[in-house]
């Protein structure tokens, strides 16, 4: 291969609800850009470009890294490392088997459909430095924490791809590095049966062709951004490239681009949202300079150095792109392959899911170190003014026992997911309740809360103060 080079009184301060609106679910997702470093969580063995994804096991979530190169940056640091993310349901990792293939392995990309999760791709570096482009998938069940046969090899040998689920059933081979080229296929793969489709194929030219873009599936449209294309060195491409996904025939694909120069990233961690409301790309971390598994520059500049700035919104065919939005990371990081994400509701991939907790797993800092951090991010809620009438409460304002929820609105009856927000926003309770309902928040801390509930595109906003 050519080388890549404790006891509470509940006082109710107001109430509010609202219909479902494009700027109000963006008021409720954007802000998830809220990173925070956990130190307790870092890695066992620090990795970058480690391919992550999360599933859902025994009604918990949990995140996932396989491969990765270790901080030796060297040919021979490329690992066959799995693990697995305690989170919530208790801190730390747990090791899994390795990946089942004859070398370490980076640049692939993992997927979970119907509660498998499907390693794809990636690329073997050698001794010599020759590359090898992977058609590997791997299979892991995370309920008995093993892994299965492998599936039907990617016709194309493909790493440094962008992969995504689409509705819970195919999972998208979207170009990529194989062996000697970048390559404009779409080579979709059905968990179900087993096989690959050819998909129609992105535009064999430089806006559309790319490695190490990021980006993946929501609703019917593919989306991604940035990443390295053919030429001296490997320029960064500055465009977002959508791909409209007919449902009646998944294998159609109409394909557009727009340039925009803050798309141009190497290696950024993408992540998707589609919640019936707003429509979301988000970019977060990377780098200016297209480099080499060792993170030094093709273009013969030497070390790379991530990216550490607020950036703008995008657009592309209605889709909003935003990178990083207001608050950005503690510290510069590139190098991912994918984040980890648990959410609120169930049905893994549908077009309803609402963001809650996103991870970035290792990944490179400053300075080319790999150091196995772990950032978390929350989605976050604000409250707007409340209207005359609010159709739900929370009784008694006063109370040494738990809060109740009443509906004072008939249309209102059903089951609500609920979301409690501490005043940084962090999502610190949720869960399911059909009021009139009880809900016991004394684990809290003494403090003002948003207590966010929402059902079917509604949501009421409930300000409440624990105190002692």
């Amino acid at each position: 291969m050519v080388n890549k080079a404790s006891g509470l009184r509940l006082v109710l301060f107001f109430a509010l609800i609202w219909q479902g609106s494009s700027h109000l679910a963006a008021q409720f997702l954007n802000d998830v850009a809220n990173w925070q470093e956990r130190p307790e969580l870092k890695m066992p063995v620090p990795l970058t470009n480690n391919a992550v994804t999360s599933a859902k096991v025994a009604g918990e979530y949990f995140t996932y890294s396989f491969g990765g190169i270790d901080s030796s940056l060297q040919w021979s640091g490329i690992r066959q490392d799995a693990f697995r993310l305690n989170w919530p349901a208790g801190s730390g990792w747990t090791i899994l088997p390795p990946i089942p293939d004859t070398l370490g392995k980076i640049a692939s990309a993992a997927s979970t459909v119907k509660g498998k999760i499907y390693l794809i791709g990636g690329y073997h570096v050698l001794e010599d430095g020759s590359e090898i482009s992977s058609n590997r998938v791997h299979i892991f069940d995370p309920v008995t924490n093993t892994w299965l046969p492998d599936g039907a090899p990617v016709p194309v040998p493909i790493d440094d791809h962008v992969q995504g689920v689409y509705r819970d059933s195919l999972i998208y081979v979207v170009t990529g590095w194989s062996n000697t080229s970048n390559v404009a296929n779409v080579q979709i793969y059905n968990p179900a049966t087993n096989t690959w489709q050819a998909g129609t194929p992105v535009p064999a030219t430089s806006q559309y062709r790319a490695f190490g873009a990021a980006g993946g599936i929501a609703g019917n449209k593919i989306i991604y951004a940035g990443g390295a294309r053919m030429g001296v060195n490997f320029p960064i491409a500055p465009y977002i490239r959508c791909g409209e996904i007919d449902p009646a025939d998944p294998t159609q694909i109409t394909w557009s681009f727009v340039e925009d120069s803050l798309a141009a990233r190497y290696r950024a961690a993408p992540l998707l949202n589609y919640d019936g409301w707003e429509k979301l790309l988000w970019l977060t971390g990377g780098s200016s300079v297209t480099y080499n598994f060792d993170a030094i520059a093709y273009n013969g500049s030497g070390d790379v150095e991530p990216l550490d700035r607020k950036d703008i919104e995008g657009d592309c065919d209605g889709f909003t792109v935003g990178y990083n939005f207001d608050i950005q990371l503690p510290e510069g990081r590139m190098d991912y392959r994918g984040v980890g994400i648990h959410r609120t509701t169930d049905g893994w991939g549908s077009d309803d899911t609402q963001l809650d907790d996103v991870f970035l797993i290792g990944g490179m800092g400053p300075g080319r170190q790999v150091d196995g951090k772990v950032f978390l991010a929350y989605g976050l809620y604000e409250g707007l003014d409340a209207p005359e009438d609010v159709g739900m409460s929370l009784y008694p304002t006063l109370t040494s026992g738990p809060l109740q929820v009443r509906l004072d609105d008939p249309s209102l009856f059903g089951n609500w997911t609920y979301h409690l927000f501490d005043l940084s926003g962090r999502a610190v309770a949720r869960g399911l309740c059909n009021p009139p309902a009880s809900l016991d928040f004394s684990d809290q801390p003494v403090g003002l809360y948003s207590l966010v509930m929402e059902r079917e595109g509604r949501k009421v906003g409930l300000k409440v103060a624990l105190a002692r």
